[in-house]
C-alpha cells in the first residue's frame, strides 16, 4: 500500500495526524546528526513527537534519507530504552514505561504481527508502505545487565529520560554496522542531570533553542543566543531545547477553557462571575494556566521544569566555570611573547597517590589579585619512578621561584623499601635538580586537609571572572575606594585542569527512584577531583596573596600586556 493511500485511510493513523507540527519538530526532523537530544520542559510532548519521527522512518518518509527504513535495509531492529520495561509489574506509577503505549496508539493494529510478552519485549511489525520484510521494536530497561544487550546491532536507539552513562556508552557499539543514530528525550530534573551536561550539552556541535527558551536565557542570565547556535565543537551531536509553553496543545486547551467559562457566564450559571465584563477581566492566559499546573516554583526550578534549562542543577561543584570565559584562547595570547611574569607570586602543588596518576599544577597571582593556572603535569607512578616525575615537574617550573610547594599528606607515608617518605624524596631531588640547572629548587610540605575555605575561594574567583569578562578588568571603585576583584583564569593549554574544573561533580544516585526518596548526595566524586584539590589546598594557605611590586604603576599588569 502506498504512503498516499495510507494518508487517505486517516482513521487508522488518526493518533499520528492529531499531533500538531511545531517549528521545533521541523528542525528536529531535518537534523543530520547521529546523536539528537531533546531537552524540554515538562509536558512538551517529547514521546509523541519522537514516536512521530520514528513512524516517518518506518513509512520511508523521513527527510534524512539515511534514517529511512527501506525494503533492502539489512538491520531492521529498533531499540527503545527507558527506566522500566512495558510489562514490569513492579514499576511505580512515576517510573512506568511511557514509550510503548504511545507507539502502540499510533500504529494500526493490523500492522502489529506480534506484540510484546513478559518473556519477549519485542514487537514484530509489518512494513507499512513499501512491502519489505517485517521490522522489530525492542524494549529494554536501564536495570538490565549490560551484557544481555551486547553483541547485537540496531538501526537506531531511543533513550527516554535519564540513563546511567555506562548504559549510554553500551549503546554506541550497537550502531556500528547500521551507521545508526541515537535519539534522547529528556526533561531535566533537579539532581538528575549529571554526565549529560558536559558530554551532550557542552559537547554539542549545534544547539537549537525556541524563542521562549532564548527569552528565558536573556531574562535570567543576560545571555543572547541565536536560534541555531554553532558552538565550534567538533562532534556529531545536536541539542534541541523547548519550553512547556511551546506545546501548541495548551493554546487550544486554554482557548476552550475560557470559551466554556464564558458560556456559563452567558447562561447565568457561573459560580463566580455574574457578568461578561467581570469575567473578561479574569480570562486565564496560557502562562497562568501552565504556572497553575506546575505549582509554585523558585526561579531555578522553573528554569528546569518549564524551560529545560539545567545549567545550575547539573551537580557540578563549580557551576560558574565556563571554558569560553575562564580558559579561552584569548587568555593564552596574553602571555605568548613574555610568558607569565616572574615578579608575580607563584605557587604549585601535587595531588599524590601511590598507584593513581600524580596531578601537578602551577599558579601565579598578579599584583592585582588575578590568579592564572599556567602549567600542569599528569604522570602515572605505575609507569614512572618518583625521580622521573619530579624531573618533569621541575622542568615545567622553569626558573620561576615558588612561595608554596604543597603536596597531599599521603606523601608523608614512609616507604617500606627506603624508610623515607615521598616528600623526603622530592626535597632531595629538587635540591639536586637545582644544582644541575633544572628549576630553582624548593621545599615541599604537606597541605592542610581540614578547612574547605579553598573550595569557596575557587567559587568566588570563578564568579568574579564571569563578572569581569576578561583578565585585567577587575578594578572597581566604590565610594571613592579602589578595589580589585579576585579572579581565576586558566591558560588553554592546561587541558586536564579545564576538564576537571568543568566536570567535577557530586556523586549521583543510579536511578530516579532513589531521587524520589533521598536527598541529592553531598559527597564530591573522586573522578575529576585531583587538580581542584591542588588548587583548593594552595588557595586556603595564608601565604596565598598577591606580591606587592614596588614602584609599579597603578595599571602595571594591564599596561605590560597591552590591555587598558
Amino acid at each position: 500500500m502506498s504512503y498516499e493511500s495510507e494518508l487517505q485511510n486517516g482513521e487508522e493513523w488518526s493518533e499520528l495526524f492529531r499531533i500538531l507540527t511545531t517549528p521545533l519538530f521541523v528542525e528536529f526532523m531535518k537534523r543530520p546528526e547521529r546523536l539528537l537530544i531533546l531537552f524540554t520542559g515538562n509536558q512538551w510532548g517529547k514521546n509523541v513527537n519522537i514516536m512521530k519521527s520514528y513512524i516517518a522512518r518506518f513509512m520511508g518518509k523521513h527527510p534524512v534519507e539515511s534514517k529511512n527504513l527501506r525494503p533492502d535495509t539489512r538491520i531492521r531492529t529498533y531499540r527503545f530504552c527507558s527506566e522500566t520495561l512495558p510489562n514490569d509489574p513492579e514499576s511505580s506509577q512515576a517510573n512506568r514505561n511511557t514509550i510503548y503505549p504511545v507507539l502502540k496508539s499510533m500504529i494500526p493494529k493490523r500492522l502489529i504481527k506480534k506484540d510484546i510478552t513478559q518473556r519477549s519485549p519485542i514487537m514484530t511489525i509489518a512494513d507499512p508502505c513499501q512491502g519489505g520484510p517485517d521490522f522489530y521494536v525492542e524494549f529494554v530497561s536501564y536495570g538490565q545487565e549490560l551484557q544481555s544487550q551486547a553483541g547485537v546491532q540496531r538501526a537506531s536507539v531511543y533513550i527516554d529520560e535519564n540513563c546511567p552513562r555506562s548504559f549510554f556508552e553500551e549503546q554506541l557499539p550497537r550502531l556500528l554496522a547500521s551507521d545508526g543514530d541515537i535519539v534522547i528525550g529528556m526533561t531535566p530534573a533537579l539532581g538528575q542531570v549529571t554526565w549529560q551536561f558536559e558530554h551532550l550539552y557542552e559537547g554539542a556541535r549545534t544547539i537549537y533553542r525556541t524563542p521562549l527558551v532564548r527569552e528565558r536565557y536573556k531574562k535570567r542570565f543576560n545571555e543572547d543566543f541565536p536560534e541555531i547556535q554553532n558552538t565550534g565543537v567538533d562532534s556529531d551531536i545536536c541539542v534541541l531545547m523547548a519550553a512547556t509553553d511551546d506545546n501548541p496543545y495548551y493554546d487550544e486547551l486554554v482557548f476552550k477553557k475560557n470559551q466554556d467559562e464564558e458560556k456559563l457566564v452567558r447562561l447565568g450559571k457561573h459560580p463566580v462571575y455574574k457578568s461578561l465584563g467581570e469575567f473578561k477581566k479574569h480570562i486565564i492566559t496560557k502562562d497562568e494556566y501552565i504556572k497553575s499546573k506546575l505549582g509554585i516554583l523558585d526561579e531555578e526550578s522553573e528554569d528546569v521544569r518549564r524551560y529545560g534549562i539545567f545549567r545550575q542543577v547539573s551537580g557540578r561543584i563549580f557551576k560558574d566555570f565556563d571554558q569560553g570565559i575562564h580558559a579561552g584562547e584569548h587568555i593564552g595570547k596574553l602571555f605568548e611573547e613574555k610568558g607569565v611574569p616572574h615578579e608575580w607570586a607563584h605557587f604549585r602543588g601535587i595531588d599524590y597517590h601511590p598507584h593513581v596518576d600524580w596531578h601537578f599544577c602551577a599558579l601565579a597571582l598578579s599584583p592585582h589579585n588575578e590568579c592564572f593556572i599556567y602549567a600542569e603535569v599528569i604522570k602515572s607512578p605505575e609507569r614512572y619512578v618518583n625521580a622521573q616525575i619530579a624531573q618533569e615537574i621541575a622542568s615545567v617550573c622553569k626558573d620561576y621561584k615558588y612561595i608554596l610547594s604543597k603536596i597531599d599528606p599521603l606523601a608523608e607515608t614512609t616507604q617500606g623499601n627506603t624508610g623515607l617518605t615521598t616528600v623526603d624524596d622530592l626535597n632531595t631531588l629538587f635540591s639536586e635538580f637545582k644544582r644541575e640547572g633544572i628549576g630553582t629548587g624548593g621545599y615541599w610540605t604537606s597541605w592542610d586537609t581540614k578547612s574547605t575555605r579553598g573550595r569557596e575561594e575557587i567559587k568566588k574567583r570563578l564568579k568574579n571572572s564571569r563578572l569581569c569578562g576578561r583578565p585585567f578588568n577587575n578594578r572597581r571603585v566604590e565610594m571613592g575606594r579602589e578595589t580589585y576583584l579576585p579572579t581565576l583564569w586558566i591558560l588553554p593549554h592546561c587541558k586536564v585542569t579545564i576538564d576537571y574544573l568543568k566536570n567535577w561533580r557530586l556523586e549521583e544516585w543510579t536511578n530516579r527512584e532513589k531521587l524520589e526518596t533521598k536527598e541529592i548526595k553531598e559527597t564530591p566524586m573522586q573522578r575529576y577531583s585531583h587538580i581542584p584539590m591542588v588548587i583548593e589546598a594552595i588557595m586556603k594557605e595564608p601565604a596565598f596573596r598577591p606580591r606587592v611590586i614596588s614602584n609599579a604603576p597603578p595599571r602595571h599588569t594591564a599596561l605590560q600586556y597591552g590591555r587598558t
